[in-house]
């Protein structure tokens, strides 16, 4: 269990420092290969600079939030799941709206929350089992 642990704090980690990507486009800390970012959802939307700004912010506040979700998955703190499946939610609304490019975002919080909805249904089942019903 220990290794599944913090391999799951490096994986939310790791997943963490991949939002820094929409900090450094948003925020114009570097510029992208391809341009930096105007629009989203699939460039339907092009909103003016300072909602840019404001989505770079939340980009990092994610960044952020991942972060200490690993802190508290290797130090196996009980707030652990309800900010994971907060943060992922907000990745995923982000990674929306950054689609095509962040759809491995998509796919990734996908598999986050729905592995924090088995983790929620597990302490139950052992009770359950345990009871001998």
């Amino acid at each position: 269990m220990r290794l599944l642990r913090w391999g799951g704090a490096a994986f939310l980690a790791a997943h963490g420092v991949a939002h820094l990507v929409g900090v450094v486009d948003l925020w114009r800390i570097a510029e992208p290969a391809d341009g930096f970012r105007t629009a989203f959802l699939d460039g339907r939307w092009e909103p003016a600079a300072p909602v840019l700004s404001l989505v770079g912010a939340l980009w990092l506040a994610a960044a952020l939030a991942f972060a200490v979700a690993a802190y508290g998955l290797a130090r196996r703190r009980a707030w652990l799941v309800p900010l994971t499946a907060a943060t992922a939610a907000g990745s995923l609304a982000l990674s929306v709206l950054a689609w095509p490019e962040a759809q491995i975002g998509v796919y990734v919080n996908l598999v986050l929350l729905a592995l924090l909805l088995v983790a929620r249904g597990a302490p139950r089942q052992r009770r359950t089992l345990a009871a001998g019903r």
